[in-house]
């Protein structure tokens, strides 16, 4: 059977305020709009009519939207595959892990730093996360399926990724993706995006073959989501990113009616001049359309024949 995806937008709305958040913009002018379980079961519907066999549940922060239990009990009622990427922060305490993760068959759980008054300072709000305890709930009322980790890159846990990839290994997961920051600049300012948010291209190189020979030694899998091949420390690096799967990717889509992706550039990315001649063209999305406002863009080189 075709792996066909739909994603769908639990609504716009997040109990933290991460400073790597490209969405946060967003949430702020639709943050009292909410799907109702009618709204949801018909998108549902007329999309598994579709033949679409895999949903994700996402934006904002999918657990705390009230409709979510719903939408993951009806979609494996008519033979969804059901995903849920989540902060974790809600299924840290039993009652709601109990109740929500039975529903669900896969998991992406992002994990931006261990230490907890460096995730006040991610998050900017006062509400830490007992990773420990979300392991023990999901060891207690999941049936681990399929299981994720996911990290986004900012300045204040570059250093603390290897710690991150200890953690996951320690925690017996095997699927972890480390992932650079999309960038906001009409929102975020200039100094605040460098300051906080994206190290440039050239302060990810020797961290990057730390990243990978930890994850060879610990057996986990792990992909480099929206780095330039070019900026790959070693060039078979590139079969280990996300973009290297294009297929996959362009099946993932939104709950927009068309479900039209080809005109969307995905994460605000766009190729430049010189990359036109790259050999991987068909797959790489190059950076950030702001990050030559950042670091300009002397690091780019196009990997050619």
């Amino acid at each position: 059977m075709e792996y066909k995806r739909l994603e769908v937008y639990t609504w716009w709305k997040c109990n933290h305020k991460c400073v790597f958040c490209i969405e946060y913009p967003v949430m702020e002018k639709y943050w009292d709009k909410e799907i109702t379980e009618r709204e949801m079961m018909k998108k549902l519907i007329k999309y598994r009519k579709e033949w679409f066999n895999h949903v994700t549940f996402l934006w904002g922060e999918p657990f705390v939207h009230k409709v979510l239990l719903f939408a993951t009990l009806f979609a494996r009622k008519i033979w969804y595959t059901v995903m849920v990427t989540t902060n974790a922060s809600m299924v840290q305490y039993e009652k709601n892990a109990e109740k929500q993760l039975p529903s669900i068959d896969q998991l992406i759980i992002s994990i931006p730093i261990i230490d907890w008054e460096k995730q006040l300072i991610i998050n900017r709000t006062k509400g830490l996360i007992n990773f420990d305890n979300v392991f023990k709930n999901i060891q207690k009322y999941w049936n681990w399926n399929f299981l994720k980790i996911n990290t986004v890159i900012n300045r204040l846990n570059l250093e603390s990724i290897v710690n991150i990839i200890e953690y996951v290994w320690k925690k017996w997961v095997k699927e972890m993706s480390i992932t650079y920051p999309d960038i906001v600049m009409p929102y975020y300012s200039k100094k605040f995006v460098i300051s906080n948010i994206a190290p440039s291209y050239k302060e990810l190189l020797p961290h990057m073959d730390k990243w990978f020979d930890m994850a060879k030694e610990y057996n986990i899998n792990l992909i480099l989501t929206d780095v330039p091949f070019c900026m790959l420390s070693k060039l078979e690096y590139y079969k280990k990113t996300d973009d290297f799967v294009y297929q996959a990717r362009t099946k993932i889509n939104a709950i927009e009616e068309t479900l039209d992706r080809t005109k969307i550039l995905p994460r605000r990315r766009k190729t430049l001049f010189k990359c036109r001649k790259c050999i991987y063209k068909n797959t790489c999305w190059w950076p950030s359309i702001h990050y030559r406002e950042l670091y300009w863009t002397w690091e780019i080189k196009a990997i050619t024949k």
